[in-house]
């Protein structure tokens, strides 16, 4: 079945909400609803109810909604239209689908080609120089190890369910996945895969068009940045992009990630986020300083550009000596008394960087935080050892902790 009739499938219930239909309701209409409550929540009826008031919908409405694939008028909505701009790539994709290294990522092979036309009109515009075919390969990379991040689970049922077939021809475990990966190289298995999973395939439209805006936005917020970049940060002339490693933290705003790029041979830390936490904890290192016995920090500079950023790189170096090391301690427990001073968390060991005889936070977007505390009705021991822990030092994460075995 043609994978465009099956996308329907995949409409939210907001989104088939938004269209005028008969809410009268079908027996057939109330089996759903009773089958999806059932399956999918275990909301109280009257919560149930507090969320249709909420978003003004009626039962009859939404049951009617669970029960119908089709839009009412019969048109595409955006993101279908998306899904089918980029299945056309479906029969022009063999560069990613290459029998001879057939593997789970040649069932995104369409995506992936989608994506590298994309790139090409990106880079095709850049004010500056790059090392195009390693900087694409790179980005390609990242985009692949997403959508198996999406996609991942779904081919291993689908591989399962065509080994207990007997479709899978191969000696062994490592053969049979071979076999497998071979029939998501065929285009009409693909589309075959996709239509039967259509919300996988609207996830993994998305998930590519929002990469493609993340690199266009952090190829154009360097193009904006180049002479501040190359003051701020001493990198040398020429200004040329070389390498880029997105995805270096979690993604945040549909796709937004922290990069480090290597910019004319020196590598740059880009944060598409505001670094104003990053300022104050600088300015409060050189108040702390000031002080008899506190010994000076080093905390990365910056570039602050408003709602994103770039960020000197810290590399990562041992000490050299015993001084050094007793020194790194000591500013170690500066950094502790100021994090708890702020209510910080989330300072695990990737968020401090060893440099030398300085120890040196990377992340601080969890360096200030507001306590929110609920009232209990039934305090116990839970409850206590949760507090006594969220008011002390152990909350920062920046201590020794260990779970028993």
């Amino acid at each position: 079945m043609p994978l465009y009739t099956q996308l329907n499938q995949a409409l939210t219930i907001a989104e088939r909400y938004s269209h005028d239909f008969d809410l009268e309701c079908s027996p057939t209409d109330e089996m759903w609803l009773q089958r999806w409550r059932s399956r999918h929540t275990a909301l109280r009826d009257s919560d149930f109810d507090e969320m249709l008031n909420l978003r003004q919908y009626t039962p009859f409405g939404y049951a009617h909604c669970l029960n119908r694939d089709e839009s009412a008028d019969g048109s595409h909505m955006a993101w279908q239209r998306d899904v089918m701009s980029v299945w056309e790539y479906n029969m022009h994709c063999d560069a990613f689908s290459d029998v001879s290294v057939a593997d789970f990522i040649s069932a995104f092979a369409p995506f992936l080609a989608y994506g590298a036309d994309g790139m090409t009109s990106l880079f095709d515009t850049l004010p500056y120089a790059s090392d195009r075919q390693i900087v694409m390969s790179e980005l390609l990379a990242t985009l692949g190890k997403r959508l198996l991040r999406i996609g991942a689970k779904t081919l291993i049922l689908e591989m399962n369910r065509e080994r207990q077939a007997g479709h899978l021809q191969g000696d062994d475990e490592f053969a049979r996945k071979h076999a497998f990966c071979v029939k998501l190289c065929s285009p009409t298995y693909r589309e075959a895969l996709f239509g039967k999973y259509p919300v996988l395939t609207r996830f993994c439209t998305q998930a590519t068009l929002d990469f493609l805006r993340v690199c266009k936005q952090l190829l154009g917020r360097l193009s904006d940045n180049q002479t501040t970049l190359t003051d701020r940060f001493g990198l040398p002339k020429p200004f040329a992009l070389e390498h880029v490693q997105l995805d270096e933290g979690d993604l945040h705003d549909h796709g937004a990630s922290v990069a480090i790029l290597t910019v004319s041979g020196k590598r740059v830390v880009y944060k598409p986020r505001a670094l104003a936490m990053h300022r104050m904890f600088a300015a409060l290192a050189h108040r702390c300083e000031r002080q008899e016995g506190f010994l000076p920090l080093q905390v990365p500079g910056v570039l602050d550009c408003g709602d994103y950023g770039f960020e000197e790189f810290v590399e990562s170096r041992d000490c050299s000596t015993v001084d050094e090391v007793e020194r790194y301690y000591r500013r170690y427990g500066h950094i502790m008394g100021m994090v708890w001073l702020l209510n910080g968390n989330d300072m695990h060991f990737e968020n401090i960087i060893p440099h030398g005889e300085y120890p040196q936070i990377v992340d601080f977007e969890t360096m200030i935080t507001n306590k929110v505390m609920f009232e209990r009705h039934n305090e116990g021991a839970a409850g206590i050892v949760e507090d006594t822990i969220t008011h002390s030092l152990a909350y920062s994460a920046l201590l020794p902790s260990g779970m028993p075995r």
